[in-house]
């Protein structure tokens, strides 16, 4: 087991779609290093995001 430090993220490619008033999910990948090569992590479950949003009318963040 290791536990390594995030040090970037991206969404994942890949087309999503959701009706209006429905959730849209979009896949986030999380990255470390190990060993200096990036690694996808695998388990970020206890991974305490903060999410800040420019456009506040176009999306709503849901807890």
């Amino acid at each position: 087991v290791y536990v390594i430090e995030p040090v970037g993220m991206e969404f994942s490619p890949c087309v999503v779609e959701a009706r209006v008033g429905l959730n849209l999910d979009l896949p986030l990948r999380i990255f470390g290093q190990l060993g200096g090569e990036r690694v996808t992590l695998s388990d970020c479950s206890h991974f305490d995001m903060q999410v800040d949003m420019e456009s506040h009318g176009v999306f709503q963040l849901l807890e």
